[in-house]
């Protein structure tokens, strides 16, 4: 039976126990480490851009993300986690795009949250009111980290500049929001504010 551990299901270890012992087979392959050759896409890199990550022993991923760590990263912060991935039957590749919502070198986060405003809704951050401490995706699922940035916003409503995400920007009014949650399908976040500010 040819064990490449590509399967998260299989458990670490088959047992068969008897009256005289216990033998056990582990289910794991412990393969050499992996590593990346190369980074194939086109330059410049934005939101929605497909990136093939190129090199060997992608097996049994835990994380894929983007970071600003440039030496140690054993501990190191995690910018933005990358979820939506595959790796080819070689396990020698891992293809994604490249994911929204990043944080630019350099940027500060309110001026992140005034860039993405304007890009994905034409709107103007006037004011904060208020920025939450930094919160996960899911916890024990993926390491991507949020900053939620509360504040007053104005202008007028243009197209969203992303290829990729769903986006619909516009006014409501809480009795139009409680009928949309009843309806519509939301990303989790967005649905817990919704359905707290509705109240």
């Amino acid at each position: 039976m040819q064990l490449t551990g590509a399967n998260p299901e299989l458990k670490g270890e088959l047992r068969i126990e008897t009256s005289h012992g216990i033998a056990t087979y582990s289910m794991h392959v412990l393969s050499p480490a992996p590593y990346i050759t190369r980074v194939a896409t086109t330059f410049p890199v934005e939101t929605g851009t497909p990136l093939r990550i190129v090199g060997g022993n992608f097996y049994e991923i835990q994380r894929v993300y983007f970071t600003t760590a440039v030496d140690d990263i054993t501990n190191a912060p995690v910018s933005v986690e990358v979820t939506d991935y595959t790796v080819n039957k070689n396990f020698d590749e891992i293809s994604f795009n490249a994911p929204a919502g990043l944080i630019d070198e350099g940027e500060e986060p309110i001026e992140s949250a005034r860039r993405e405003l304007k890009e994905e809704t034409g709107l103007d951050l006037l004011t904060v009111n208020d920025i939450l401490p930094l919160s996960y995706s899911a916890i024990g699922f993926a390491n991507e980290t949020n900053l939620c940035i509360v504040g007053v916003a104005d202008g007028t409503f243009s197209k969203s500049s992303s290829t990729v995400e769903e986006i619909k920007a516009g006014w409501y009014t809480k009795d139009e929001v409680k009928k949309l949650l009843k309806t519509e399908l939301f990303a989790a976040r967005t649905q817990s504010y919704c359905y707290l500010w509705s109240k």
